[in-house]
């Protein structure tokens, strides 16, 4: 049996917060004064006691001693909560602090992981969910920093490094392959705190004190999986401590135009000019919002659905946050409601009111809706559309939203496919789920890949004329998302692959899934004209020789009052839309086109 004891943080301002560690006999208290440091005091089960103080982001928690430090229990859920048991055989463990949870984001243990965005391997994270929200908050900016500053970053480590580093003896030898991958994992690990600590001392200004002493901790901090020299350690120290003092001198010598590959800059010079490129990396530059788009009843009138925006605004009004409603319908949330949380305790989220959508992202649905519907003024529930790359689902509950009554969704992950269901079930939509590769499934089963565990599987099987909407939002570089994906900037050149993969699914949707007289809306968050314009002026050129669809297509162009005064977005001589990032206004790139089949 373990007592439960209760540690309390005071933080200047009077205010009182406080966990509990389920302990047998160790008790904590924190004192946080406003200078952002704090003194921990603690004492153990045993007769000696132990003092000391560190410094560090107010309120941030961590085991007191070896026995705390290596409990294991479950957290209960929707609690901030330490639960652990004593074990005095098991080796002490790093703390959950804020920059400990940012390096393993940063620095992933298996190597799978590496292919994931930082900040989604940070909220995957147990360690980062016990934290409490101010620290959570602190541990994404410093990843997003990371990401996001890594190139400049790098060149200032690259100025100030100039002896060698102590390196961790290696050998090819294949008996020792294990420690040879040890060291390669050591000096990412090296890398790792070395980019945390320029990101706290040259773009957040984290006082030099706190950056330098607790991120270099951060290596003392390592398992037996990553072992760092004391030498090395002294290493990281020293020159952390020299960028504190000269790091200003160096920065202006770096540029945002450092964190963007050099193959894509050029892409965009040469596509959209030196001004607008500017404007793109800037705005990636910056961590944009997040918008709701918010769930509709299919046939709500104008009034009805600004109603519904109204409401779910109010909500958030109520709950300390800030947002903003935009002409075409989404809501900013400028500052999301303190002390909720995860996006899933935010007001309405149970009640399936709203789900997270770039307004960007929102035009191809509302194109084909558009369409479709006459402009609105036709029912389309009687309408069959199909919904291509569907996960993770923003696109599908539009339709469903739009009162689409028969949509088909085609994925080809059974993993994404889960959450598309959980966002159907939250909003309370219904559709035809479909696991298949795209460029094979074809509505009346032929050539499909099917899956017996399909909802409503028998109505899978759609009359081959029935498809008269087509959705298509192929896989791409999403070099548009930079604000909220940095990692996209620093991808390498070799896409063909997806331009293969795009192809082969625009053909087979025109030529296999849609009807005759059929409406087909292109879509792609990619800023690279060969992922969007290239794609669709080749499937509609008929004597260029380069089609090789069966299918003979007509350019739907988009109309201004389509997109509402959208920021950034622009309609060129074809009709095909394109959305610019915008510089404070954190939208997605994006790319749109519509065509008609005509035979």
């Amino acid at each position: 049996m373990f007592a439960s004891s209760f540690c309390l943080a005071f933080q200047a301002g009077c205010q009182l917060s406080y966990y509990y560690l389920n302990r047998s006999a160790n008790v904590a208290v924190f004192l946080i004064p406003a200078d952002g440091t704090h003194t921990h005091r603690w004492r153990s089960g045993s007769s000696r006691s132990r003092s000391g103080t560190t410094h560090c982001p107010p309120l941030y928690h961590q085991p007191i001693s070896a026995s705390a430090a290596t409990q294991k229990s479950t957290p209960r859920a929707n609690d901030d909560v330490v639960a652990t048991d004593s074990s005095s055989e098991v080796k002490q463990m790093p703390s959950s602090t804020s920059r400990y949870e940012a390096l393993r984001a940063l620095v992933p243990r298996r190597r799978s992981a590496s292919s994931s965005f930082a900040v989604e391997r940070l909220e995957a994270s147990s360690g980062y969910h016990i934290l409490w929200s101010r620290d959570r908050a602190f541990a994404r900016l410093l990843v997003s920093t990371v990401e996001r500053r890594q190139g400049q970053i790098d060149k200032i480590l690259q100025n100030f490094q100039t002896k060698q580093q102590p390196t961790t003896t290696t050998t090819t030898n294949g008996a020792k392959l294990k420690r040879r991958i040890k060291g390669q994992r050591t000096d990412l690990y090296v890398q790792g705190v070395l980019r945390l600590g320029v990101a706290q001392l040259l773009f957040l200004r984290t006082p030099s004190h706190a950056a330098c002493k607790e991120t270099v901790d951060l290596l003392r901090m390592s398992d037996d999986d990553v072992p760092v020299s004391e030498g090395r350690i002294k290493f990281v120290n020293a020159m952390l401590r020299r960028i504190s003092l000269e790091g200003d001198q160096v920065l202006p010598s770096t540029s945002v135009d450092d964190n963007v590959a050099p193959w894509l800059l050029e892409e965009w010079k040469q596509a959209w000019g030196e001004e607008r490129t500017k404007m793109i990396v800037e705005q990636a530059m910056e961590e944009s919002p997040r918008f709701l788009t918010v769930r509709q009843r299919p046939g709500a009138t104008a009034a009805e659905r600004n109603e519904m925006i109204q409401q779910v605004a109010q909500a958030f009004r109520e709950s300390a946050a800030t947002v903003q409603i935009l002409a075409q319908g989404s809501i900013q949330i400028l500052v999301p409601p303190p002390f909720l949380g995860t996006v899933s305790r935010w007001p309405g989220y149970d009640q399936g009111q709203w789900f997270i959508q770039d307004p960007s992202a929102t035009i191809p649905a509302k194109a084909l809706y558009h369409t479709l519907s006459a402009g609105g003024t036709q029912s389309v529930a009687d309408i069959n559309v199909v919904d291509m790359c569907a996960a993770p689902g923003g696109k599908t509950l539009q339709l469903c939203s739009h009162g689409f009554q028969s949509v088909t969704a085609v994925e080809l992950s059974p993993k994404r496919c889960d959450r598309l269901r959980e966002n159907l079930d939250r909003l309370g939509f219904s559709c035809h789920i479909v696991v298949a590769d795209g460029t094979k499934w074809r509505p009346d089963g032929e050539n499909g890949v099917e899956n017996e565990n399909n909802e409503n599987s028998n109505n899978n099987k759609v009359a081959r004329s029935s498809i008269q909407g087509v959705l298509l939002d192929v896989p791409c570089t999403a070099t548009g998302t930079g604000s909220r994906r940095p990692d996209v900037l620093r991808r390498d050149s070799n896409y063909s692959d997806l331009l293969h993969v795009q192809w082969a699914l625009a053909c087979h949707a025109v030529d296999n899934i849609l009807d005759v007289g059929g409406i087909m809306v292109y879509a792609t968050c990619s800023l690279l004209r060969q992922e969007g314009e290239d794609q669709m002026n080749r499937l509609v050129s008929s004597r260029s020789g380069l089609n090789h669809t069966a299918a003979h297509l007509e350019i739907v162009p988009f109309q201004r009052d389509e997109i509402l005064d959208m920021p950034g977005c622009t309609i060129d001589n074809h009709g095909w839309l394109r959305v610019f990032p915008q510089k404070d206004h954190g939208l997605d790139g994006f790319f749109v086109g519509r065509v008609r089949k005509v035979r």
